[in-house]
């Protein structure tokens, strides 16, 4: 009979718990993991660990690289930031929004990307520009929503080189 792995994790949220890829990889061919949490363990067996890891790696294949959008500076709306994203623009996927607009203390409005999905920007309106060289529809997106939206999102998608199982302990 094989050991199977032990870990130890430090979070369970809403009864979930996130573990590692690596160690459920290494459960998937020692027989099972232990995952300790609290002092309490639960134990997985092997195949649900290949299935697991498997259906991970299967998932991180299928997401679209998100297209990037460069923003020379957002638009003003009587106090209120906005951010102009192009309906064409989701054509490819989502689209992740990076600022190159610095205040006077020469710092970003924001740090690094933010995503934006297709569906995110269907709730705000539309704008048209007509009196560029090709007609031009753009979505009218409030930085505060994005931001919003961004710190929402990133709970929502846990990291990729995560595995969440259902906290049930065993007995020990």
């Amino acid at each position: 009979m094989d050991m199977p792995h032990e870990t130890n994790v430090y979070q369970c949220i809403n009864g979930i718990v996130s573990v590692p890829k690596g160690e459920v990889l290494k459960g998937s061919y020692c027989g099972g993991l232990i995952i300790r949490y609290n002092r309490q363990q639960m134990r997985v067996d092997g195949a649900t660990c290949q299935q697991r890891y498997l259906s991970l790696a299967s998932s991180n294949n299928t997401k679209p690289k998100p297209n990037n959008l460069f923003l020379e500076k957002p638009i003003w709306n009587g106090g209120e930031m906005l951010v102009g994203v192009a309906t064409k623009r989701f054509a490819k996927g989502d689209v992740r929004v990076f600022s190159k607009y610095r205040n006077k203390s020469g710092r970003p409005l924001w740090e690094g990307g933010l995503y934006v999905t297709k569906e995110f920007a269907k709730e705000f309106p539309v704008k048209h520009y007509n009196n560029t060289a090709k007609p031009l529809t753009v979505y009218m997106i409030p930085l505060d929503d994005l931001l919003a939206f961004n710190e929402s999102y990133k709970d929502m998608s846990r990291p990729v080189n995560y595995v969440d199982f259902d906290w049930t302990p065993n007995e020990l």
